[in-house]
């Protein structure tokens, strides 16, 4: 699993942290992400995934609402006022 962006969790008001290389890990031999492996080890993983992730933006069509924003039952509720999450 590779993190390109990390925060520490959710309502803090922290700002997000890019990692590059990205901080990567085995999760089937460390299922809670505990110990990152070392990227440099781990270069033509990093590239394949790069390219993936590449490949996944270009396919998108950017131009239709991912979301449908303006109806009420899609938008999440996230309001630190009522605790709302």
């Amino acid at each position: 699993k590779a993190w390109f962006w990390t925060k520490s969790a959710h309502y803090n008001d922290d700002v997000e942290q890019y990692h590059d290389p990205p901080l990567m890990f085995n999760v089937w031999n460390d299922p809670s992400e505990a110990f990152p492996l070392e990227a440099s080890n781990l270069t033509n993983v990093v590239k394949r995934i790069r390219k993936a992730v590449a490949a996944h933006r270009s396919s998108i069509d950017w131009t239709y609402p991912l979301a449908l924003a303006r109806d009420p039952k899609f938008i999440p509720c996230v309001d630190k006022a009522t605790n709302c999450r």
